[in-house]
């Protein structure tokens, strides 16, 4: 079975003078799950006649617009493309850009080492720590809410009041404190009074929030685990061990 393509270039072309070049420079990349779409954007100029010599490579595909899109909003012929695009990822090329051999190699390499969830046990704040990671060159809000999601123990990790469960979700969380601490420490220079107020807030939140998950779970855990939590606590977790500790005790005497 033949592994589905991955990337695809959307190639809005208009101009000839560069394109056997840039089509050259795709068609001879090593990695080679790729498709392109060279898409003539009613050039006056003969795109196809450039495309002719790479029709025999089933990889490249041509179309042509009807009317010129980019002399009116050049953005609507990209978006047209986008629309048209079914592999998981695209690279927006243009008629006269040059890739080294190893381009697409090295992105699907950082595609890799960027992509999926980031894994913490039971997946135990792998969501929290994916969304940093995912948004960190930007991220799209929309201006209404358009899905809601529960907190609840009823899912696939929920076993509450299980010690074993609880001590993976305890260890997930000083695992996502750990994590939390390295990947801030980017912004620790901060340039504004905006800057600093904003990580500091991020900062409070995610602790806090680590706090609240793992005095849920500490008083479910066995006697070993529990003192082992106790001893490896951080510091700058800021939990307050004697407080839990008499809790504990009072919990495993009822």
């Amino acid at each position: 079975m033949n592994n589905p393509i991955k990337y695809t270039f959307l190639l809005p072309a208009y101009k000839a003078s560069f394109l056997e070049e840039t089509l050259y420079s795709i068609q001879n990349q090593t990695f080679c799950n790729f498709q392109v779409i060279v898409s003539d954007d009613c050039s006056l100029e003969n795109i196809f006649q450039v495309y002719e010599n790479f029709i025999d490579d089933e990889r490249f595909v041509y179309r042509r617009n009807e009317v010129n899109l980019g002399k009116k909003d050049l953005i609507s012929h990209w978006n047209l493309l986008v629309d048209m695009c079914d592999t998981e990822y695209f690279i927006m090329a243009s008629d006269d850009d040059v890739y080294h051999p190893h381009f697409l190699e090295e992105i699907d390499k950082l595609v890799k080492e960027r992509g999926g969830f980031v894994s913490f046990p039971s997946a135990w704040f792998s969501d929290y720590a994916t969304c940093f990671v995912m948004s960190e060159n930007g991220c799209c809000i929309t201006k209404d809410i358009l899905f809601s999601f529960r907190m609840s123990e009823k899912n696939i990790t929920g076993q509450w009041g299980d010690p074993d469960d609880s001590s993976k979700k305890i260890e997930a969380s000083l695992l996502f404190f750990n994590w939390m601490n390295n990947f801030m420490s980017r912004f620790s220079s901060c340039s504004s009074e905006y800057e600093r107020q904003l990580v500091l807030r991020i900062n409070q939140g995610y602790k806090e929030r680590i706090r609240q998950h793992i005095q849920n779970h500490i008083y479910h855990c066995r006697p070993s685990q529990f003192f082992h939590f106790m001893k490896y606590f951080p510091n700058g977790l800021g939990l307050q061990r004697n407080r839990i500790l008499i809790h504990w005790i009072r919990c495993k005497l009822l």
